[in-house]
């Protein structure tokens, strides 16, 4: 991630959360670790992400206030299961 990775919502309405420059946790992956969490994280910090989503794809969590994009929690409950991915690249 760099300073122009942001988080989202699209629901109540759409927001889009930027860097805050609070600190540079813009994202986070492990695979295959003991004692720390497996997945991709945005934002936050180890266990407190903005999004994480683990490394089976199955759960995941959004906690509020996220440090790094200001971002509230980002689904309806602040941990989840998943019921799909859809993985987007934008090229320039």
């Amino acid at each position: 991630g760099s300073g122009h990775s942001f988080v989202f919502s699209i629901s109540p309405k759409c927001m889009v959360y930027r860097q805050t420059g609070i600190n540079n946790n813009f994202q986070w992956t492990s695979i295959g670790a003991d004692f720390i969490p497996n997945g991709v994280g945005m934002g936050g910090q180890i266990n407190f992400f903005g999004l994480f989503v683990g490394a089976d794809f199955e759960k995941g969590h959004s906690r509020g206030t996220c440090t790094t994009f200001s971002s509230p929690c980002l689904s309806s409950e602040p941990c989840f299961t998943l019921d799909s991915v859809e993985v987007w690249a934008c090229l320039p």
